[in-house]
């Protein structure tokens, strides 16, 4: 698995923004729904606390590939 960055532009008051950390799952890719093998644009899923509001992302969207294991491949 390839792990991707991303970023994001908040708006909000000035203090939650001095002192906001980003949690680790901030970005987020539901990829529940994809069963079956082959490629998907998935898009990319930002949680935010109520008091910020985002302006801007990227990525909207990943390139996802499913493929079958082979063997005992990971």
């Amino acid at each position: 698995m390839e792990t991707q960055r991303g970023s994001v532009r908040l708006e909000g008051n000035r203090q939650v923004l001095e002192t906001y950390v980003p949690p680790p799952d901030l970005l987020v890719l539901d990829c529940s729904a994809l069963t079956q093998p082959g490629t998907y644009q998935v898009p990319v899923a930002v949680r935010l606390s109520p008091s910020l509001r985002m302006l801007r992302q990227e990525p909207e969207t990943v390139t996802v590939h499913i493929r079958n294991r082979v063997g005992g491949e990971p």
